[in-house]
């Protein structure tokens, strides 16, 4: 009797475990995107021919946007692969060196660094995390897919909490997608629909780069606040894996370049001059190592001649901007390279400010105190630069902008609300002197009286 229950128990045990084996696979299939940032990167890095690469970029999607192999290569001479991916951690630029080193004789590795993952608590995510180590597996031998796994949920960051369980269900990541992105995904995994790269998928180049055409609009983007850094804030972790890749690269005979991709300059305005104490902390911490480290929104003009709107959004390149970007990219490693010193290239502060020649963005700071409403507009700009600025209202049930005040250096007004409600501020901004505004910039705020 006992020995029929048991096997009643392991029947129905086994039959549990194949439905939910069988229905994750099926979610799996339906509901995880044809081509992610981690699945392209894997598949194009592995159809290259093994022995045939001489150099890897590693980063997150400021890389695989940003750097073009097929510009760069054209200039270095050397045969490379983008393994960008999103949210790349440190830990995972070190997963796709170490592979990359087993698998090609590398000379050089460009390393490109967020300054944020340096920061305590933000060194790493584990979605991005595990779709990269879950990319990794596929098509690879039992030994290695294994290996990886392990090497993921055990990891200290993730062991014992939901990441290392959420692992082996990949399509938990997707479901914010669900259901709109399901019929495309079907069609495309059954063979029915051929894709193409675009703005709406993570299609990729065979060499790993992938670009999109759009371009950020300054007077619609986020505004960037003021910020500041710390030394205190640096991450133990982080400084540890970026100390642990030096010592790979260098095991492997492999040089190693850290660089900082170029940003909209009012991501670096906005962090005065803590942005270049911050520059020359990591500088020093990668000299230490015997490693060059450049910040390549310092780069001279005539050396990288970015332009306002190469970018996409306040992290990102567009193809455009990407392609100047590439042949800059190009131009420094082959110079590296030879021997040649390449510290005149770059801005130290007083010339990368100067350089500036408009306003790029534009804010407003409104609130109520008492019967009016203060504003206060600020600006990012070039050191050279004498911002004018321009002040306009809408008040509740108006059609049609009103003039506070007309362009000039003053930057603070006060004006009384005629009744109450919602007040759509909107201010322009534009250098001392030119007849057209640069940058401008809108927003709400409510009037209630006392």
């Amino acid at each position: 009797m006992r020995t029929s229950k048991k096997r009643k128990f392991i029947v129905r045990l086994l039959v549990f475990v194949l439905v939910a084996v069988i229905a994750n696979g099926l979610c799996t299939f339906v509901l995880t995107p044809t081509a992610s940032p981690s699945s392209e990167m894997w598949s194009k890095y592995r159809a290259r021919e093994k022995g045939s690469l001489s150099m890897v970029y590693v980063g997150t999607s400021q890389c695989y946007e940003g750097v073009n192999p097929v510009v760069t290569d054209a200039i270095t001479g050397k045969p490379s692969q983008n393994m960008g991916t999103n949210a790349q951690s440190f830990a995972d630029s070190k997963r796709a060196i170490e592979a990359a080193l087993n698998d090609h004789p590398i000379e050089h590795v460009v390393l490109f660094l967020d300054y944020m993952y340096m920061e305590e608590g933000k060194e790493r995510y584990s979605k991005p995390e595990s779709a990269f180590v879950y990319a990794q597996n596929k098509g690879q031998p039992l030994s290695e897919k294994i290996k990886n796994t392990a090497g993921f949920i055990f990891d200290k960051q993730y062991f014992g909490k939901p990441a290392s369980v959420a692992f082996f269900f990949p399509w938990l990541n997707n479901l914010n997608r669900f259901p709109k992105t399901i019929p495309h995904t079907m069609k495309a995994k059954l063979g029915l629909v051929e894709l193409e790269s675009n703005n709406t998928n993570y299609l990729r180049t065979p060499e790993g780069f992938k670009s999109f055409d759009r371009r950020i609009n300054f007077n619609r983007a986020a505004r960037q606040t003021r910020a500041g850094w710390e030394k205190k804030i640096m991450s133990e972790e982080s400084l540890n894996l970026l100390d642990s890749i030096c010592a790979l690269c260098k095991e492997h005979n492999a040089r190693l370049t850290v660089l900082v991709a170029p940003v909209p300059v009012s991501a670096t305005l906005c962090y005065g001059a803590s942005y270049y104490k911050r520059i020359s902390y990591v500088q020093n911490f990668f000299a230490e190592r015997g490693v060059d480290f450049y910040d390549m929104n310092l780069a001279k003009k005539e050396f990288y001649p970015r332009g306002q709107y190469d970018f996409k959004d306040w992290d990102h390149l567009n193809t455009e901007g990407a392609y100047k970007f590439s042949r800059a990219l190009g131009e420094l490693v082959k110079k590296l390279q030879d021997g040649e010193d390449v510290s005149g290239l770059f801005y130290d502060r007083a010339g990368y400010e100067a350089s500036i020649d408009y306003i790029e963005t534009v804010n407003v700071h409104a609130w109520q105190k008492k019967d009016s409403i203060r504003l206060i507009a600020g600006s990012y700009h070039g050191s050279q630069i004498h911002p004018e600025y321009m002040f306009q209202v809408k008040g509740p049930g108006e059609t049609q902008y009103k003039t506070l005040s007309g362009y000039s250096r003053k930057r603070r007004i006060t004006f009384k609300p005629e009744k109450e409600g919602t007040y759509e501020i909107r201010v322009f901004a534009r250098p001392q002197g030119k007849s057209t505004f640069d940058c401008g910039y809108v927003m709400h705020v409510s009037y209630w009286k006392h």
